[in-house]
């Protein structure tokens, strides 16, 4: 279900179906490792079923479904840095698309 809600969202960025296939294979790899217990593809899931019901109340779906995407992508019980990495990682991912939220905010932009 998760898969399905973010490309709809990416699609409204890029048309580019090759785009949108690469970048989900990326989150899907990184959320599929052996390694990730309770930090996997379920999860995604499981948010995006809790969050569909009040979608409307929502003021900002589209980065709400890249903040569910990213926002454990980088996962290493090792570290303590996991949060503040998956935040760089999103923010180079929507740079790349022009992310209309990053646009708005200027202070975001110049990071």
């Amino acid at each position: 279900m998760f898969e399905n809600t973010f490309k709809v969202e990416l699609a409204n960025l890029s048309p580019d179906r090759l785009v949108i296939d690469k970048i989900w294979s990326e989150i899907q790899s990184y959320y599929s490792r052996s390694t990730r217990y309770y930090h996997n593809l379920t999860h995604l899931d499981n948010l995006i079923d809790n969050l569909v019901p009040i979608k409307s109340q929502i003021e900002d779906w589209q980065i709400l479904i890249f903040s569910v995407a990213y926002h454990d992508i980088i996962y290493n019980t090792l570290k303590k840095n996991n949060e503040e990495r998956s935040a760089e990682f999103a923010y180079q991912r929507m740079t790349q698309l022009n992310f209309p939220s990053l646009l708005k905010d200027k202070s975001l932009v110049s990071r």
